[in-house]
């Protein structure tokens, strides 16, 4: 305590050689201890005397502050309070670099996101000076603004403040456009304003630039200064009345009468006008609306550097004379902001000869924050501690970012084919070498459409290595959507780390007295069967890491994985216009940028490894240029199981590792087949990427099945030399290695080229006769026999499920934690009972937070609907409580429907003596996965809960993938239509009601027309291979043709009635889409925008009133031909009926025949 105190400052007078020093802790009121006089030997080291003091350094309290501070920066460095890094290596990788060089200097990264704010805090320069940002695209086309009206410039003769002239344009909004002389005559050749200089004139709304939170906030600031200003009026307005009235009854009585009636008239007059005034003020505050600015753009090409630059208003008054023009972000990295209290960035970029200006800004804070995960530097200066660069910076401050818009703004930033092709285009433009795309929808075909194509592409042939999200909509099995479900990109689950949850969540310790019921190890045993619903081994003292329980699990309906894991919170910079610096966001949307932020100081680490070998100074194979297929390979073959419990479902081969990838990567870079892909597909299973047996019916037929490997090679048509040396050389002598025992494949293969042949083939057989219910896991790794450290070239993914109703009967329990060789675990409370009526079921949840507790139910054959019960097993309330569960019930799964068209996904607030139901639809035979999770968030206490599932049926137009167009037609000569019902397995209580609520209308196209897209945003890089052959077909890439389809309608109903439109045929399709992409804009007669509408996502009903309108719908494809061939695409419009009308439903025929007959005692 005494030393604790003395090493705080010391600076001593020199008029004693006694120490009065702060009072311990220890000691009582008043007290102070003098130096012991060996420790005053001790530590004074140096005297220094001046005319007022002497100052004592001591030598323990400076190697005190050294240890303190090495202290602090040990504990920061692990700290995950930020943006997480020890978990991934990253921290020890750049250890082991202490010149910076590996950490992602040198490596471009493209963001494709909602746009970056170029001004936040922590994304200015790069760890070694260079500008962040290289570019800013938005590749969506929301900030696009028509600039083909050309424009006249008038010179007044008026001199400005500044003594110059002002140049005066007409703008579209009416106003007259102020510019200053000072840049506006040298801007014009002749300095008169009639030289040839090129000016153009465009105008935009400011909240059609704005992200959707800044215009709802902008709209609520603008209406309470406005309802401020109103207030203020009508009081003014009622005070003058309340005046005049008092004027009038006070008039005094010694007033010629003349005097009187004239003023009593004029009184009169101003009351009525007042009144009107106020009638009017109360209508604006009724029908009050605010559009929003209209900001008046001009442009003009620079005759001085032969670049279009363009001013845009943004204080919509006209006076230019305060602003800068702006040429494209590239050429000087000029910003501006939007103004009007927005605090939005913007840039430009010109297309089209300068007919078309873009005007970029976010569409959102994601893009910001996911970019800063990636690549923000904070300087020392800027953090709060020497080591907090290093800590609260992104994962490679050194790299650079191209930040590329994919999120529209019309659209709510929602992603659109345009706006991805666009930006994978411009990645290659740009030539980075990391993409990142936090981004998904729902999977209906994995793996297929023209935007899946393009990222195979990105990989394949233009070698950029893209990393994604996995999605958000776990934890039950086979809810991973698209892009992660796509082979080329490497697909990130989200993981968190046990110090993640202290540092980011401040999340409880759990409970000393957590569950009683579990045995000295305080948690369920690890099995050994592979099965992903491991239940998650407790310490006592704190949560270990786990994956989060939202991230999207595997595997896709065709037996596809998520790659990996990374840590998927962080406290990152966001936008300012979102009112702060930083924000803690989680989700798979921060994973993947953690994870490419971890290839980006990989690449740079081996890039300094590169310049190394070229002095000679080490071995020449571990070059700095990596494949996007080497660099997958690296990362899989080196992630690290995550413990106690590793959820191969939701993580993949497990949690990215830096420093090993690096190691890997420099040990194994330049050996056979390095390069290449080697696709795995099961040709009797659809060419499925897997062996995935979900159904108990599936487990009695055979268990045989053929796996075919192709390598891939992404040639020039012309090959050249290098080029066929690559396929001549391709012989690989492989091992076979099955994870599991209930796994047999052969002991070897000898892998070729084998393009004739179109790849090799073995067969794998499964053995599930001994496996335990649940879902078990297994792989078969091809290996290089030569070479075993490689690790797998190739796996093949292999799920089973087993349901926990298979052989069950109603007087047996079955424990569902059961290893695969059929031992218990410790768990033997957990149950699946049949119950009595041989239909329902009981079971019973033990739940540990962190781990997903599934259960495999087979639906009976004739079920059409289940209902859920969930019910805590203790009656009575335990300290620990509330506490939150996750249900999560997929009903079956197959390949064209995704899981968010049929699941059930709530969050239960777990009480007590409180039983909480739900209902979903069922598929007979199919097996249902009913998962539970409980979030250790809320409260990391484990707790047993009992569910019930009851299994109803009704038989009514059954519909076998419980999502098609179940009709019901009455013809227009028969007035009633039937149902039957059949309640096969239990009796129902029926109520059926009608009523109908909407009608809808098809159109046909009144007109089309084909262009051809952009050259500078639509054209398709050509490959590597043949942008350097001998051969000039394709080098220039292929261009995108857009077609515009025009619908043209009339509402005549006299009331305002609500629109959707939509275009059913293509609807719910992005990644898998057969077109590269689709959206649609519906105007009214005068040419104005009302609302749009794309793929994804249904669009909010319209309300249009009596008049004409017109819908264009605009699709994109590299073929001209498959658009002439959709030129008949119908467009459908639903209309909202205001009053809905009611439908009788009759129980007996003899009424339905005659509804209009009443009376009759029927």
């Amino acid at each position: 305590i005494l030393w604790r105190h003395l090493f705080l400052l010391l600076e001593l007078q020199v008029s004693s050689l006694s120490f009065v020093l702060p009072r311990p802790l220890a000691s009582g009121p008043g007290n102070t201890l003098p130096l012991h006089p060996t420790a005053h030997k001790n530590a004074v080291t140096a005297v220094t005397r001046s005319s007022s003091s002497m100052t004592i350094t001591t030598k323990a309290m400076k190697q005190s502050n050294d240890a303190k501070q090495q202290q602090q920066q040990q504990r920061e460095q692990k700290s995950s309070r930020g943006i997480p890094k020890a978990e991934t290596g990253i921290l020890t990788l750049q250890s082991q670099y202490p010149d910076g060089s590996a950490d992602g200097r040198g490596i471009r990264i493209a963001v494709l996101d909602t746009g970056c704010d170029l001004s936040a805090a922590g994304l200015q320069t790069t760890s070694d000076g260079k500008p962040k940002y290289l570019d800013f695209i938005d590749g969506t086309g929301d900030g696009d603004v028509d600039m083909r009206q050309r424009a006249s410039v008038v010179v007044t003769d008026d001199d400005g403040a500044d003594g110059g002239r002002r140049f005066v344009v007409k703008g579209l909004s009416g106003r007259d456009l102020i510019l200053p002389g000072a840049w506006a005559a040298s801007e014009d050749e002749d300095d008169k304003g009639d030289g040839d200089t090129d000016w153009r004139l465009g105008a935009v709304r400011l909240y059609h630039l704005l992200p959707s939170s800044v215009e709802r906030r902008l709209k609520r600031e603008r209406k309470e200064i406005f309802m401020s200003r109103h207030v203020e009026l009508t009081s003014q307005t009622q005070r003058s009345i309340d005046e005049l009235r008092s004027a009038k009854n006070s008039t005094s009585a010694s007033s010629k009468a003349d005097e009187k009636v004239e003023k009593e008239k004029d009184n009169k007059k101003k009351i009525k006008e007042m009144e009107l005034l106020l009638e009017q003020l109360k209508e604006m505050a009724s029908s009050y609306d605010d559009p929003g600015p209209l900001l008046d753009i001009i442009s003009f090409k620079s005759p001085k550097d032969n670049l279009w630059k363009a001013v845009i208003d943004t204080t919509g008054t006209g006076n230019l004379t305060t602003l800068t023009p702006m040429s494209q972000y590239a050429h000087a990295r000029e910003t501006g902001q939007l103004g009007f209290g927005s605090e939005v960035t913007y840039c430009l970029q010109f297309y089209d000869g300068g007919d078309t200006l873009s005007v970029v800004t976010d569409a959102g804070s994601h893009g910001t924050h996911v970019a800063g995960i990636t690549a923000a530097h904070f300087s020392p200066t800027t953090s709060s501690s020497s080591s907090g660069a290093t800590t609260k910076g992104g994962v490679a401050p050194g790299a650079q970012i191209v930040a590329i818009k994919i999120g529209d703004g019309r659209l709510s930033s929602t992603e659109t084919g345009c706006g991805l092709i666009r930006a994978l285009a411009a990645a290659k433009k740009y030539g980075c070498h990391l993409v990142n795309l936090s981004y998904g929808e729902p999977s209906w075909q994995p793996d297929t459409g023209r935007v899946s194509e393009v990222f195979a592409d990105a990989v394949f042939r233009w070698n950029m290595a893209v990393f994604t999200s996995a999605g958000n909509d776990g934890p039950a099995l086979s809810s991973l959507g698209s892009p992660g479900t796509l082979t080329a990109p490497i697909t990130v689950g989200a993981y968190v780390s046990k110090e993640m949850m202290t540092d980011q969540y401040s999340s409880l310790p759990p409970s000393d007295d957590a569950d009683p019921d579990d045995e000295e190890d305080g948690g369920y045993d690890d099995d050994s069967d592979g099965d992903g619903s491991k239940a998650f081994e407790l310490e006592t003292e704190a949560q270990e890491g786990a994956s989060y329980y939202f991230s999207s699990r595997g595997p896709s309906p065709d037996g596809y994985f998520p790659d990996l894991c990374a840590p998927g919170g962080a406290i990152a910079p966001i936008p300012r216009h979102a009112l702060q610096g930083k924000a803690q966001y989680h989700g798979t949307s921060m994973a993947s940028p953690n994870a490419c932020g971890v290839a980006a100081c990989v690449l740079s680490a081996l890039l300094q490894q590169q310049k190394e070998d070229s002095s000679g100074s080490t071995d020449s194979k571990s070059a700095g240029v990596v494949s996007p297929v080497a660099l997958k390979r690296a990362f899989i073959n080196t992630a690290i199981a995550v413990k106690p419990v590793s959820d191969s479902f939701a993580e993949g081969a497990g949690l990215i590792n830096a420093v090993k990838a690096v190691e890997y990567l420099k040990k194994h870079g330049g050996k056979m087949g390095e390069n290449v892909h080697f696709g795995v597909s099961i040709p009797s299973r659809n060419n499925a990427r897997g062996i995935y047996l979900r159904d108990a019916v599936q487990l009695s037929g055979p268990l045989t099945f053929g796996v075919l490997i192709k390598p891939r090679f992404d040639h020039a048509v012309v090959r050249s030399e290098k080029e066929m040396t690559e396929l001549l050389d391709l012989e690989l002598d492989l091992e076979l290695r099955p994870s599991e025992k209930w796994v047999t494949c052969p002991e070897r293969m000898t892998l070729l080229s084998a393009l004739e042949r179109g790849g090799q083939s073995f067969n794998v057989r499964l053995d599930t006769s001994g496996l335990s219910p649940g879902a078990h896991f297994a792989t078969v790794s091809g290996i290089d026999a030569s070479d075993p450290d490689r690790g797998a070239l190739f796996q093949v993914p292999i799920t089973v499920i087993v349901p926990h109703t298979q052989n069950l009967s109603t007087s047996a329990k079955l424990n569902s934690n059961s290893d695969s060789n059929g031992k218990k675990s410790n768990t033997s409370d957990e149950s699946v009972t049949l119950l009595e009526n041989g239909i329902d079921l009981s079971m019973t949840y033990k739940l540990n937070p962190g781990a997903a507790n599934r259960r495999f139910l087979t639906v009976p054959s004739q079920a059409e609907w289940a209902t859920i019960k969930i019910t805590p097993v203790n009656p009575l309330p335990s300290p620990t409580s509330p506490q939150r569960l996750l249900l999560h019930v997929i009903p079956f799964v197959r390949g064209d429907l995704p899981n968010t068209e049929i699941q059930l996904k709530k969050l239960v607030p777990l009480t007590e003596g409180i039983e909480h139901k739900y209902h979903l639809r069922v598929k007979g035979e199919s097996t249902m996965e009913v998962c539970l999770q409980s979030l250790w968030l809320a409260n990391p206490t484990p707790t047993t809960v009992s569910v019930t599932v009851e299994y109803h049926s009704l038989s009514i137009n059954q519909a076998s993938t419980l999502v098609s167009s179940q009709v019901v037609r009455i013809g227009s000569a028969k007035e009633f239509a039937r149902l039957g019902a059949t309640a096969v397995l239990r009796s129902e209580h029926i109520e059926p009601k009608a009523t109908l609520t909407s009608v809808a209308r098809t159109l046909r196209p009144a007109t089309y027309a084909i262009t051809a897209g952009s050259e500078e945003r639509d054209l398709m890089p050509p490959s590597d291979a043949t942008a350097t052959s001998r051969d000039d077909a394709g080098r220039q890439g292929q261009l995108i043709y857009d077609m515009a389809l025009s619908y043209k309608f009339k509402v005549e109903a006299e009331k305002a009635v609500a629109v959707t439109p939509s275009i059913p045929s293509l609807f719910h399709q992005l990644y898998d889409s057969p077109l590269d992409s689709q959206l649609w804009v519906l105007k009214d007669a005068n040419s104005q925008v009302l609302t749009y509408g794309s793929s994804m996502h249904s669009a909010s009903p319209t309300t249009l009133s009596k008049g004409d309108y017109s819908l264009t719908l605009l699709l994109r494809h590299v073929d001209r031909n498959v658009l002439e061939q959709m030129k008949d695409v119908p467009c459908q419009l639903s209309f909202n009926l205001t009053d809905p009308l009611s439908c009788a439903v009759y129980s007996q025929l003899d009424k339905a025949s005659t509804p209009a007959v009443t009376g009759d005692g029927r």
